[in-house]
């Protein structure tokens, strides 16, 4: 149905048929499966709690990420202060 996916509105429908948009929201809630009388749909792009859990899971890449150059630079600090010690260089 048009209406349903945001092709046209009511409003359109009603003039192009030359019905009551009451008879329009009738035959909606009668016949549609997503929309019926007394409920109201909302749509959300994105949840809160979503989009908090991206986040949550892009923090966990980032430490990650930073845990890892940390190790890096902490192997090459050993190996400068190795090869200070092995061919007596001074800072």
């Amino acid at each position: 149905m048009d209406i349903e996916t945001k092709v046209t509105t009511i409003a359109e429908v009603s003039r192009e048929y030359s019905v009551t948009r009451n008879s329009i929201y009738k035959w909606i809630y009668s016949y549609s499966k997503n929309r019926k009388k007394g409920v109201r749909t909302v749509i959300e792009e994105e949840s809160v709690s979503t989009k908090l859990e991206g986040l949550k899971s892009k923090i966990k890449e980032l430490e990650s990420v930073i845990g890892q150059k940390q190790m890096k630079i902490d192997f090459q600090e050993k190996m400068i202060e190795f090869a200070e010690k092995e061919y007596s260089v001074d800072n």
